[in-house]
């Protein structure tokens, strides 16, 4: 049931049904077809209680009631403000009051000009105050207004040597983080900062916003390296940054070439941690940094997890930290499900989640079938959603699938009759340097593109270099989106979405997936409109806000290691060798090689001590042909072992 915190009782059946009646109202205007039926609307009155609720939530400590808030005073600006100047004043309060202020920026933008909407004497001085106490100076010096979230995250980086945070994909965490390495680099005493990030499609795009900060903020001669050469500490006066993925790092902390210096390590898509054999090493990776830096500080951002404090504990960080969990977003998702409707090809039954809980939304003739292939459904719903200045992803779970969605879409949509000078260069580039019948060139100029991880690097960059810029509307994408990779977007369509080798994605990744609906900014909500949810395989639509988590390597040496007792005699499923192998590098390199036994590691308990001290044992059988050294700094690598 749908919760608030400071309502009485008696009050807060009148306020649910008033708020379904606007999430029902607000929504309703974004579906696409012709309704079957009366909608019922919002009268005058209604909407004084609401503005009244509104602003009595706003005063509250509770996320639960500030959520509300948002949500009542944005969606009633949606669907009055361009004809309320008196509307927008009141949401331009309350948004100062909730301290968001990208979403009061976007109020002002839209509704009244980038003017100041007027207030009374007592509210303008709130509103001021509240910006004034959030007010943190930009790259290129001037103030700017955080949230609440990221101005105690702005904080905690300055009074801390070691911080965790949890928050919703769209909170702003990495802009906190670029403002914070900036302020970091101009303290003096030169620092070195290394930007964790999971995959090499980020290093670009994080590599790219720190060099524009540094330029702006008048430090464009601080080096920013995404390759693991060490930089020489007498030749960087102001400082140095490097962007690695966790692999990189561990290359840098071994380079031949010289000792690298890292005073400061921001593990961005900190969640990382549990992901198979690529968690295990970037736990090695950073637990590396702390053996040979040990007053590095080190900061974790993950999206909505349970646990930030976890991260700490686990890398023996228990002084002076700070954890915290913000679930509170500048941009909220309205969750849409589609479903088929029987013996009518062309209708959808449309509901909505809030809270978990479903709110009926109606049946709708959507003038095309919900019966074709799934790629034409996904491609004519996109189309039926998107509005001239909006921009849509399509999920799909293969990379093959990508290209046949893009396909799909282009069949009703006409070529622009001058397209963007930017994709005719670019198709020109693809002609030449990539192939001239490489399957984008076809698809750009109708404003569609794919991106999955396995495409040229150029060209995946350039994908979404031009889907930022909104030259491109629509983008057919693989799970690239759940490593952080950057395409936000009004809308993204997901039908039963897989992750890997088919596996049904877990609750986690679609919750970062769909937190990247919604541009802050340029939206007050995003939509993520989920498919025939009923069949798919994992319901990960639903469940809890908040995940915990657990490091690979913990959960692999659960039981006792058997996945790596397994490995050794050949007897391992395809989907479990590069966990296995990674478990077992780093048993060998961490604990057999240098002789510190398993039963004293902090992997033991009462349950698995006996498989533990078989999985020590029938490590200890095999002959390592490479030094502590060598192997320390090539552990993955299965060559590494005589087996």
């Amino acid at each position: 049931m749908l919760d608030v915190s400071i309502l009485t009782r008696p009050e807060l059946p009148k306020f649910l049904d008033l708020y379904c009646k606007l999430a029902r109202n607000d929504i309703i205007e974004q579906l696409p077809g012709k309704a079957l039926g009366e909608i019922a609307q919002l009268s005058d009155d209604e909407i004084r209680i609401l503005v009244g609720y509104a602003s009595m939530l706003s005063t509250s400590s509770e996320v639960i009631d500030r959520t509300h808030s948002y949500e009542i005073a944005t969606r009633l600006i949606e669907l009055r403000g361009t004809n309320s100047p008196s509307l927008v004043a009141v949401a331009d309060i309350i948004l100062s009051r909730i301290g968001n202020f990208p979403g009061r920026g976007l109020l002002r933008k839209r509704y009244s000009e980038d003017m100041i909407p007027h207030a009374p004497f007592r509210l303008w001085l709130e509103r001021a105050t509240r910006e004034i106490e959030n007010s943190v100076t930009h790259f290129e010096g001037n103030d700017i207004a955080l949230t609440d979230f990221q101005f105690k995250l702005f904080d905690a980086l300055d009074q801390s040597s070691s911080v965790s945070v949890s928050a919703p994909t769209s909170a702003g965490k990495s802009f906190v983080m670029g403002l914070d390495l900036i302020r970091r680099l101009k303290k003096g005493g030169p620092a070195c900062v290394v930007y964790l990030v999971p995959t090499r499609a980020l290093i670009r795009e994080v590599s790219t916003k720190l060099r524009e900060h540094l330029r702006k903020a008048g430090l464009g001669a601080v080096p920013v390296r995404s390759v693991p050469f060490p930089i020489d500490k007498e030749k960087a006066q102001q400082g140095a940054v490097y962007v690695l993925t966790q692999e990189r790092l561990m290359s840098l902390l071994h380079s031949a070439q010289g000792k690298p210096w890292v005073t400061t390590l921001v593990v961005d898509e900190a969640q990382g941690i549990q992901d198979g054999s690529r968690g295990i090493i970037l736990q090695s990776a950073i637990e590396a940094t702390l053996r040979y830096f040990p007053t590095v500080e080190i900061f974790f951002a993950s999206p909505l997890i349970k646990n930030p404090e976890y991260l700490l504990s686990l890398f023996g960080r228990y002084q002076g930290e700070v954890s915290f969990i913000e679930t509170l977003s500048p941009v909220s998702q309205n969750l849409i499900l589609v479903s088929q409707v029987r013996n009518k090809k062309n209708h959808a039954k449309f509901e909505v989640l809030l809270q978990n809980e479903k709110l009926d939304l109606g049946i709708r003739d959507l003038g095309f079938p919900l019966r074709a292939g799934k790629f034409k459904q996904h491609a004519a719903l996109a189309r039926a959603v998107t509005r001239d200045d909006e921009a849509t992803i399509l999920y799909a779970n293969r990379a093959a699938d990508t290209e046949s969605l893009a396909e799909a879409l282009i069949e009703e949509l006409p070529e622009a009759n001058h397209p963007d000078q930017k994709i005719v260069e670019f198709v020109e580039f693809l002609r030449n340097e990539i192939h001239s019948e490489y399957p984008l060139i076809k698809m750009l100029p109708h404003g569609v593109a794919f991106h999955y991880g396995d495409m040229p690097a150029i060209v995946r960059a350039r994908v979404e270099d031009l889907f930022k810029e909104g030259i491109l509307k629509f983008v057919c994408c693989t799970s690239t989106l759940l490593q952080g990779v950057n395409l936000p977007a009004r809308h993204i369509i997901i039908e039963d979405p897989k992750r890997g080798s088919g596996n049904a994605m877990l609750r986690r990744d679609f919750l970062n997936l769909a937190g990247r609906a919604g541009r802050l900014l340029n939206e007050f909500h995003g939509n993520i409109w989920c498919v025939r949810p009923t069949e798919w395989d994992e319901k990960c639509y639903e469940g809890e806000l908040l995940q915990d988590i657990h490091s690979a390597m913990s959960e692999a040496m659960a039981d006792g290691g058997s996945t790596i007792q397994r490995l050794l005699v050949n007897e391992l499923k395809p989907d479990e060798v590069d966990i296995a192998e990674a478990a077992f590098g780093k048993v060998v390199n961490d604990y057999i090689a240098v002789g510190v036994s398993l039963m004293d590691s902090e992997f033991k308990t009462e349950k698995n001590e006996v498989a533990l001290a078989l999985t020590e044992q029938k490590c200890k059988e095999i002959k390592i042909t490479l030094s502590a050294e060598v192997l320390d700094a090539n552990w993955t690598s299965p060559a590494s072992v005589d087996t």
